[in-house]
């Protein structure tokens, strides 16, 4: 998404995040409306809205009286909720691989060119690369038709996205960029097979690879 179709709170929304990851906003600083309505230049309401946003993102916490301080979060529930996300997801994939519609299968191949045309450009931002990312895998685990799966699955994926806005805070913002999207390509393949035990194996190894990511083997 260009930055010119983005909204005025999607815009400050990745500012936030982008000054976060490159370690411009301390752990140990309280960010506050007042601060950030002057430091952009805009109203207070569309701050407290961003913030609001970031704090369900769980990004950012609520500090009564202080203002909102940047999540950390250990290792063990990175490494927690990559293995509870494989197990949901390989669940998801026995049932959805044989109820995956035509529909699907084309969302599935624009979100793959769509990465792939983000990584060659090297302009999307961090929440566009992971939105992207997850979509994809969120395709798969609604065609299951299981509600409480999918639901569950958002839950673990919430918990990587703070890994992964923790994980770039030290390192160079742009490095995702490089990521390729051919792990998709072969998921997506073995989809089209109907190759069950190749699309179980491909999905657990793409899934489980953020645990050499992170750093939490």
């Amino acid at each position: 998404m260009a930055p010119k179709n983005r909204s005025l709170k999607e815009q400050i929304y990745t500012k936030i995040l982008y000054k976060i990851v490159n370690g411009k906003y301390p752990h140990d600083q309280f960010l506050t409306e007042a601060k950030l309505t002057e430091e952009f230049n805009v109203s207070r309401i569309l701050v407290r809205e961003t913030l609001i946003e970031l704090q369900k993102d769980n990004i950012l916490k609520s500090i009564p009286r202080a203002g909102y301080q940047i999540v950390q979060i250990s290792g063990k529930e990175i490494r927690d909720a990559i293995r509870t996300r494989s197990i949901l997801e390989i669940g998801a994939a026995r049932y959805a691989i044989n109820l995956i519609s035509d529909q699907d299968i084309a969302k599935l191949n624009k979100l793959i060119s769509h990465a792939e045309e983000a990584r060659q450009s090297r302009e999307a931002t961090l929440k566009e690369w992971w939105d992207t990312n997850v979509e994809f895998h969120n395709v798969i685990a609604r065609a299951s038709g299981n509600a409480l799966l999918v639901e569950m699955i958002d839950k673990t994926i919430s918990i990587l996205w703070r890994a992964a806005v923790q994980y770039f805070l030290v390192r160079e913002p742009s490095t995702f960029h490089g990521f390729h999207p051919e792990s998709h390509k072969l998921i997506l393949e073995a989809i089209q097979e109907k190759d069950e035990d190749k699309l179980i194996s491909l999905l657990k190894e793409d899934v489980t690879s953020m645990s050499s990511l992170f750093r939490v083997d």
